[in-house]
């Protein structure tokens, strides 16, 4: 069911919708759309939600048209997790945490620059804090159980939270929550400042489970309307190195290098590899070679293993960016297995290609939902297939 809301997150009556599109997305925010009669509209929804998803939906674009079948209105937005893109982190910090403290080392930072909170000499209490709110993560939740990461100044929130989560197999999602009731004082000025409700964006890990014994879409499953497989290599690298120059010598497997005053320096490097992601049928294995940008931390002897950690995780994320473009995109049919209730964003299933005798797991990076009137439609978008033995079944 498709709900409404007020901009004080107050229920409104249901609207009489032609369609809407609701396309849920695991590494990036997702979005929505809604088309209905100009008549049926209520000018005062601000938020969407659909039942039995995460996510809230929050209405950005109107457009106002007259065809031939009347008067028609189309509003849309992006989900609640777009929010955090329009916080820029104010600086570097290396992060390194372990059970308990994940949490606060993943939102810290995140939070501090959505109040505009940078540091004693930085901060300017006459900028507006960019979420007056708050931006936080459960404490309750089930983050992942260490986290190993470099914030990089001048990147968004969302872009940084799900690389990080990303590392760890984890996505995440975002309530339109009440704010906490105690707050400092030049953030409740500001709050009192903006005539609007303020709200806390309170962040949530999704995890996806591995379904591929149980789940299994194909056409002898009678579970699918079509199925699209695209298969494109052009662009991968089996290689990456990470470099970055130290503030002294006295490393391990280093590489002496001379600056531009004729100073002498230490060069390490790190590499992720991943035989797997080369061209298929050529004896090639691209390399890429990347500067690392290890931060919030002195590039000294006595941190070079957390410096060689954070130097792999960053050659990581740059393999996850050029990994070979193999997807799957299919139309599901509510039979057999059931959206939500056996599978769901996130989840890892089998899809067997029977004309071609092929057979992958792959996980569901996005699920495209289009709902009208008693009837939803669903297609998912696999992410990169990983092959299995082919079996062929007669059911």
């Amino acid at each position: 069911m498709i709900q409404f809301f007020d901009k004080f997150m107050n229920r409104l009556e249901d609207l009489d919708f032609i369609e809407v599109t609701w396309n849920r997305k695991w590494t990036e925010p997702g979005d929505f759309s809604i088309h209905l009669a100009a008549k049926d509209w209520n000018k005062h929804a601000k938020f969407v939600r659909n039942t039995g998803r995460p996510e809230t939906g929050i209405i950005q674009k109107t457009v106002y048209e007259v065809t031939a079948q009347g008067a028609m209105v189309t509003v849309s937005g992006f989900f609640a997790e777009k929010v955090l893109s329009k916080v820029v982190l104010h600086s570097d910090e290396n992060v390194n945490e372990r059970g308990a403290t994940v949490v606060f080392g993943l939102f810290a930072n995140i939070n501090s620059s959505a109040l505009g909170q940078y540091s004693s000499h930085l901060t300017d209490h006459s900028i507006p804090p960019s979420v007056p709110g708050q931006v936080w993560g459960d404490y309750d939740a089930e983050w992942m159980p260490e986290l190993v990461y470099s914030f990089k100044g001048g990147t968004d929130a969302a872009t940084s939270l799900y690389d990080a989560c990303l590392l760890y197999g984890l996505s995440i999602s975002v309530e339109v929550a009440e704010t906490y009731k105690e707050s400092v004082n030049w953030i409740e000025e500001w709050q009192r400042k903006i005539k609007e409700p303020h709200f806390l964006y309170k962040v949530y890990p999704l995890h996806g489970r591995d379904l591929r014994n149980k789940v299994i879409f194909g056409v002898g499953w009678a579970n699918v309307s079509k199925i699209e497989y695209i298969y494109d290599d052009s662009g991968v690298v089996s290689i990456v190195e990470a470099r970055q120059t130290m503030e002294e010598t006295g490393f391990s497997k280093e590489e002496l290098v001379t600056d531009e005053q004729g100073n002498t320096k230490s060069l390490i490097r790190e590499f992720y590899i991943d035989e797997g992601n080369r061209p298929r049928d050529l004896d090639l294995y691209p390399k890429k070679v990347i500067q690392g940008n290890v931060s919030g931390i002195e590039l000294k002897v006595s941190n070079e293993s957390t410096i060689r950690e954070q130097l792999r995780n960053q050659a990581k994320l740059e393999m996850l960016n050029n990994w070979k473009q193999e997807t799957i995109n299919v139309d599901v049919l509510q039979n057999t297995f059931y959206y939500l209730q056996d599978y769901n964003l996130g989840d890892i299933c089998t899809i067997v290609l029977d004309d071609i005798e092929q057979m992958f797991t792959a996980r569901i990076m996005e699920v495209k939902e289009v709902h009208r009137k008693n009837s939803v439609e669903v297609q998912l978008v696999m992410g990169t297939p990983r092959k299995q033995n082919y079996v062929a079944l007669s059911i």
